[in-house]
């Protein structure tokens, strides 16, 4: 689960030592056994005592890096203060999901948005995502989401939504370098697709 690695020290490490878990569980069933990855959920600890965002990272990354690994997006529950959150059914039907699109080959989402690359526009920088059908933001303007330029200072920007992407538009010379979403122990971001499932949070360096 990533709570014993709640620190940026150990969680930098995490999809590492997830795949070693991986793999050995493979070798002791002899298979290759799917696994499934439950985003953790937002928890308002100090960032001195955990460091979820990054453990969030790890576990998209392990889902994008591990074959047979597949990743449910973060899901908001309202609790951010509950480390084990009440509200178990909005988890396990986005589980349930997993398993029926991936083993039964059913047509049903069960991912919220994945950042999956960038390009450069004019005055700004195109985010692309997977699992980003109905892609939008739930109320007047995304929310806990910030640009900064090379000497880490806050850009003003424009959000435009395309059909599975997000276009940030600089609002003067300042080059965005570093994007992040819901890249907090609490995220507060808004960016949904149409199947009601939270984008990944992420934090994107840009070259």
């Amino acid at each position: 689960q990533g709570e014993s690695n709640r620190c940026h020290d150990e969680g930098v490490h995490y999809a590492n030592l997830l795949e070693i878990m991986i793999k050995n569980w493979r070798e002791l069933w002899q298979c290759n056994l799917p696994f499934y990855c439950v985003q953790l959920m937002p928890y308002d600890d100090a960032p001195d005592v955990a460091d979820w965002a990054v453990i969030r990272s790890q576990q998209q990354l392990a889902s994008q890096t591990i074959d047979n690994v597949y990743l449910v997006t973060l899901v908001n529950t309202g609790e951010k203060n509950e480390i084990h959150p009440t509200k178990k059914k909005d988890v396990a039907y986005a589980l349930s999901n997993a398993v029926r699109s991936v083993q039964h080959n059913e047509s049903v989402e069960y991912c919220g948005p994945v950042l999956k690359t960038y390009k450069h526009i004019k005055n700004g920088v195109e985010l692309v995502f997977s699992h980003a059908e109905g892609l939008h933001f739930k109320g007047n303007e995304l929310q806990d989401t910030y640009v900064y330029d090379a000497n880490n200072q806050l850009l003003q920007v424009d959000f435009l939504l395309g059909e599975n992407s997000l276009m940030i538009i600089g609002k003067g010379d300042a080059t965005p370098k570093t994007i992040t979403m819901g890249y907090n122990n609490a995220p507060e971001h808004n960016l949904y697709n149409n199947s009601g499932y939270l984008t990944s949070p992420f934090k994107l360096m840009i070259n």
